[in-house]
């Protein structure tokens, strides 16, 4: 019959070295779990909530930035309408509302602020559809109020819409960088208890080899390893979720907003050009729109060549895009955008020419054709890098994920083993003393 242990005898000390083993492994492996959760909650939300936002926020500033510039093209071809600005007006409009609805269905909820700006967008919308078609009416009847409608309208877009899409790009960037910053102080916290839990289990080893006059006990080697196991696996998949996380905003997100901006821009600007031949517009703001894009003259050859290869140099938005491009595919894009902005420039400048020295009839001809065609072709060499970012962003986000795919099983699976090797390694001395 064994002998009952007596308090402070070797095998009530290594009961209670146990107890506290087990308990430290416990308190790790919760903790890890809930880190584990925490990071993929979050991944989960960038790649399927925040990161679909931004990306919608970027194109709806493209979508009602080519509504205004081809309502305005529309209004300066005349009673008779050009049909292919026509139905890019109404494309852009469309796919506008349908980002507006697609990002109010991503948002949460309780973001009431995110929520209260996207319905002023819808109404904006509506109020400017409703001034574009107002002003188309009269123009064909050849009423006066034509003009100041078609104004009114770009000027709701200025002063309305846009602000208030910044105000939702500005806090689901917020949530981005929250998604990003989630399971911080967990990792460290989870980091602490896993050191913690080290150092009684290596205490409990040096205990053994005292109490034993055995230096190792296997099954308790077996649980400190696991242990450690843990915390790499959970530092690893931490450290390479947000590895990915910062590739996708550096290499997709960034360029996103670049390339929107530059969209945005060249759109603004080609607005003001058809303002100019209907009612007024601002020439210094249309200069400065020109300088924005590019600073340095672009029908240099040597130019254009340095671009795809990405070395060239000079200020603006679409050398800056060239210069941020990381792949070969986009920096033969980037070039492409160069080219054709010079050639809508060259084309715009001419039209600009032509409403000083023949009139207004010239000018308006010039813009309704070549005019549009040339910039209808850069945009569609915006379109083309702006879809290689896209698919960069969403594919980093998706990797990130992909980090965090094993790591709720295995903060569950590495700790539950090394308490089953911890209390095997003590049950073992334990039993000894009881023979």
């Amino acid at each position: 019959m064994a002998t009952p242990t007596r308090r402070g005898s070797t095998p009530a000390r290594l009961r209670v070295a146990s107890i506290l083993g087990v308990v430290a492994i416990v308190a790790m492996a919760l903790a890890c779990v809930l880190t584990a959760r925490a990071l993929t909650t979050a991944s989960d939300r960038a790649q399927d909530s925040t990161g679909p936002v931004l990306v919608a926020t970027q194109e709806l500033f493209a979508s009602i930035a080519e509504a205004d510039a081809a309502s305005a093209a529309v209004f300066l071809s005349g009673v008779d309408e050009d049909r292919e600005q026509r139905r890019l007006y109404e494309l852009a409009l469309e796919r506008s509302s349908a980002q507006v609805q697609e990002v109010s269905r991503l948002v949460d909820e309780d973001d009431t602020e995110t929520h209260d700006a996207l319905k002023a967008i819808s109404t904006d919308i509506v109020t400017y559809s409703g001034l574009v078609e107002s002003a188309r009416v009269a123009n064909a009847e050849g009423l006066l109020r034509g003009p100041d409608d078609l104004t009114a309208a770009i000027e709701l877009v200025q002063t309305g819409i846009v602000p208030e899409v910044e105000i939702v790009t500005a806090r689901t960037q917020g949530q981005l960088q929250e998604d990003a910053d989630t399971g911080t102080n967990a990792i460290a916290i989870s980091a602490v208890l896993a050191l913690v839990c080290l150092a009684i289990l290596v205490a409990g080893q040096v205990l053994l080899a005292r109490r034993t006059n055995r230096i190792l006990n296997l099954p308790l080697v077996v649980a400190t390893a696991l242990v450690v196991a843990t915390l790499v696996v959970l530092l690893t998949s931490w450290s390479r979720q947000q590895d990915a996380l910062d590739a996708a905003q550096r290499d997709g997100y960034d360029s996103i907003a670049l390339t929107a901006e530059i969209q945005t821009t060249a759109f603004r600007y080609k607005t003001l050009e058809s303002l100019a031949l209907i009612a007024e517009a601002d020439p210094a703001e249309q200069a400065e729109l020109a300088i924005q894009l590019s600073a340095v003259p672009l029908d240099d050859p040597q130019l254009i060549e340095d671009a795809r290869n990405g070395s060239a140099v000079g200020d603006g938005l679409l050398l800056q895009a060239n210069r941020a491009a990381d792949t070969t595919r986009e920096l033969a894009a980037t070039a492409e955008m160069l080219t054709r902005w010079d050639r809508y420039l060259t084309t715009s400048e001419g039209i600009q020419i032509a409403l000083r020295s023949a009139g207004i009839g010239a000018a308006a001809e010039a813009a309704v054709g070549p005019g549009n065609a040339d910039f209808n072709g850069f945009n569609t060499s915006v379109e083309s890098v702006l879809l290689d970012n896209q698919t960069q962003f969403s594919d980093g986000l998706a990797q990130a994920r992909s980090h965090l795919d094993w790591l709720l099983l295995l903060m569950v699976a590495l700790p539950a083993a090394a308490v089953l090797f911890a209390f095997w390694g003590y049950q073992i001395r334990i039993r000894e003393y009881r023979r």
